[in-house]
């Protein structure tokens, strides 16, 4: 098994010194303020980052896992191609950015399309702004040699990489400073080394005690985070959230604790009515999440739905559809010109 308190890595070294001077050049910014003790923001048990708020020379828990590298949500990709289509600058914000995959994804979407964007997060602790993750956690293992060799380095990553989460069996973990030397040493892409940052502001802390512009960004995704751990009520915490879509912008949720049967439910099991919003939810049969997506009525997005949805029937507040993708993609982006004249 992987001894936690072997010293960090070198190669952690510049990762560590670019949230620095992330923090510095306002790429990083805590909102409520920095955790005293804390490396950079308040440590949780899904973070990436080596925890050393109680010792300098090793790294506790701090992990590369399957659930802080997943990368975009297919239905989500839908949503940014739509936003590549209209040919104008896009504000994405993602809440819950765990080491960075899905606003890399975006970031590269953008980036190959030639479109400008703005890209915003929120999370408990920071990414690299300039190490773009681009490859989840089983990927990584994939890369690894398959036949022991000598040296500590090589035992290091083996262990580290067949080492199982004792909190979710069978979800493997990497430390970070083990990866990001894996790549140093062995040439594995397991990171996209930029020369401008992929992420244009992170805020780190608690995002019920943020607050953000209102109606502010053209598309807000969530895959378990604020909506599936934060405290307080379920719908004070929607509200939230929603308050932050633009005019003519969209939510999606991958995951929410306050469901049933995909349907949205406040504490006391009745129907939450949001009067301003159209909601669309796939019910996922596979136990991986219901998509929620939530639209303004008004909106551009809505008009172009609206021919699909006459057909729809509309049960406790939400449109069911079979596959948010397919639906997406066959009545949003075949809809959509691909550029404005």
């Amino acid at each position: 098994m992987l001894d936690y308190h072997i010293p960090i890595l070198p190669a952690y070294e510049g990762y560590a010194k670019n949230l620095e001077e992330g923090v510095r050049n306002g790429l990083i910014v805590h909102p409520g303020g920095r955790v005293s003790g804390a490396l950079l923001g308040p440590f949780d048990k899904y973070s990436h980052l080596p925890d050393k708020s109680d010792d300098t020379t090793s790294a506790r828990t701090g992990a590369l896992r399957q659930s802080n590298t997943r990368p975009l949500h297919p239905s989500a990709r839908k949503v940014i191609e739509y936003f590549i289509q209209q040919k104008r600058k896009f504000r994405y914000l993602e809440i819950g950015h765990g080491a960075g995959h899905s606003c890399f994804d975006v970031y590269q979407m953008a980036q190959i399309a030639g479109v400008e964007r703005e890209i915003h997060s929120v999370g408990l602790t920071p990414v690299d702004p300039s190490y773009g993750l681009q490859m989840t956690i089983m990927e990584v293992v994939k890369t690894l040699p398959q036949t022991e060799r000598k040296g500590d380095f090589e035992t290091l990553i083996r262990n580290a990489a067949h080492l199982r989460d004792t909190d979710t069996s069978g979800y493997w973990r990497l430390r970070l400073d083990a990866a990001l030397e894996l790549q140093r040493a062995f040439g594995h892409q397991i990171f996209a080394v930029l020369d401008s940052p992929f992420i244009d502001r992170q805020y780190i802390g608690d995002f019920g005690e943020m607050e953000l512009p209102e109606k502010s960004y053209d598309f807000i995704h969530e895959d378990r985070g604020f909506l599936y751990h934060g405290r307080g009520s379920f719908e004070k915490r929607l509200e939230k959230v929603l308050k932050l879509v633009s005019k003519n912008g969209v939510l999606m949720v991958q995951s929410m604790d306050a469901t049933h049967d995909g349907f949205l439910t406040d504490s006391e099991g009745k129907e939450i009515v949001l009067e301003n919003f159209i909601v669309l939810v796939w019910l996922d049969m596979n136990d991986e999440g219901d998509t929620h997506f939530f639209v303004h009525r008004e909106s551009d997005i809505a008009k172009k739905l609206a021919p699909a949805l006459t057909k729809m029937t509309r049960e406790r507040g939400a449109y069911c559809v079979g596959d948010m993708g397919n639906f997406l993609e066959e009545n949003l982006l075949s809809l959509t010109p691909t550029s404005n004249q």
